[in-house]
């Protein structure tokens, strides 16, 4: 029960992390929108494996998996 809270706690975390940057970037970059964030993401891989630990890296990682899946159109409407 204590991991699944820890996990709803830790994916609604990263949810209103990825808002906020995604908001700030889609003011920075109105035009670019989601690509643009993908592109800041993946900037910030080969920046993160360069000089931060790789918990830092997944966590990147699964922001980039999440805009993803999020751009996609839904398969089964």
């Amino acid at each position: 029960m204590i991991g699944e809270v820890e996990k709803v706690d830790r994916d609604k975390t990263m949810e209103c992390i990825i808002y906020d940057y995604e908001a700030n970037v889609r003011c920075a970059y109105p035009v670019e929108g989601c690509c643009g964030i993908l592109r800041m993401l993946h900037r910030s891989i080969h920046a993160i494996s360069r000089s931060i630990s790789e918990a830092e890296l997944i966590i990147t990682r699964h922001q980039i998996a999440i805009l993803r899946a999020h751009q996609m159109p839904a398969v089964n409407q």
